[in-house]
């Protein structure tokens, strides 16, 4: 059965655990609610006290990491028990191995989630404080992408990433593009209602006499000037300040896409570094922090590979939806 099932498990555990943290903080906030918490403990009372015994909403997330870690403690000790001859020995060990397997990739996972929660909450500290250690290691890294953009050394390649990168600057700059010729539109809009207001004083001095037409002119331009207003508003709510929302939502994506290339190009230095060391000392040094490069770098690039397709498909089908919303307030508006 638990062989059957390892993909199964792979599947549903890895994606909870991974988020079990955020949950957990997202839980703390809403316990801050009196009326959530009050709903939240009706929920649980109404779930029977004859079917649980836990009464905590913490306590009930935390379960099933909890049990994922203890199966392979579960099949550890049933193959503790069993002899090689028993009829199912062999499933045992495929099970165990498949649990254990499962409980490695979730910590991984956690792991990979865990440097992506620090870079992101990092964002913009660096900028305030900034050590000699950190100038050092920015002038190495700038040093580092010259070489290698001069071809003198090898740089690590991954097709995939680089695919998902262009799609998410793509996606940046079509956004960029949409705020900013709407932005440019509503400019001119009140430039040309400015002018309109500028030709009616002129007129008001030259055209005393012809009180009707000053009069008429006064009421198209009074009419002009309300359905122009209600117009931009409707595309400053609709499109524009949506569109804005959603451009500020790609700064963490390209924050992590940059600390990704950082973390790319210390890799790459201290491979390159360990390849021409000589002296033991400098050897076991270089070779600690090439394997810890080298597993930042991994953790972030694996991360990103999985999140960006699915940002760039939202971010597309938004970008889609108000282009769609700016076609029809300027179809109804006409």
């Amino acid at each position: 059965v638990f062989v059957s099932f390892v993909p199964r498990l792979r599947e549903v555990y890895a994606v909870y655990c991974q988020n079990h943290d955020s949950a957990v903080a997202q839980l703390e906030k809403y316990m801050e609610s009196p009326e959530i918490v009050e709903k939240l403990k009706n929920c649980l009372f109404k779930s029977g006290k004859e079917e649980s015994l836990v009464w905590s909403l913490n306590s009930l997330l935390i379960k099933p990491v909890q049990r994922v870690l203890k199966y392979p403690l579960l099949l550890g000790k049933l193959v503790e028990l069993s002899s090689q001859s028993d009829a199912g020995y062999k499933h045992l060990l495929q099970a165990l191995e498949g649990l254990q397997t499962i409980a490695q990739d979730i910590n991984e996972l956690r792991r990979r989630k865990d440097i992506v929660e620090h870079y992101v909450n990092r964002e913009g500290k660096e900028d305030r404080k900034i050590s000699f250690r950190s100038l050092n290691k920015k002038v190495r890294r700038l040093k580092w992408s010259l070489v290698q953009k001069a071809g003198f050394r090898a740089k690590t390649v991954d097709p995939k990433f680089e695919e998902e990168e262009q799609r998410v600057l793509f996606m940046e700059t079509l956004l960029t593009s949409l705020i900013k010729d709407t932005q440019s539109w509503m400019d001119e809009v009140q430039r040309v209602l400015r002018s309109k207001e500028s030709l009616y004083d002129s007129m008001s001095h030259y055209c005393v006499e012809d009180t009707a037409c000053l009069a008429d002119y006064k009421s198209c331009l009074k009419s002009m000037t309300t359905t122009c207003k209600e117009h931009t508003q409707r595309v400053e709510t609709r499109v524009l300040e949506p569109a804005q929302s959603l451009l500020a939502l790609f700064q963490n994506p390209l924050h992590l896409i940059a600390k990704r290339e950082d973390k790319r190009l210390d890799y790459d230095y201290f491979q390159s570094a360990l390849e021409h060391a000589e002296e033991p000392e400098k050897i076991k040094q270089l070779r600690e922090e090439c394997l810890q490069a080298k597993r930042n770098y991994e953790a972030l690039n694996a991360q990103l590979l999985e999140e960006l397709p699915h940002f760039t498909s939202k971010a597309a089908s938004l970008s889609t939806h108000l282009l769609k919303l700016l076609l029809q307030v300027h179809y109804v508006s006409v």
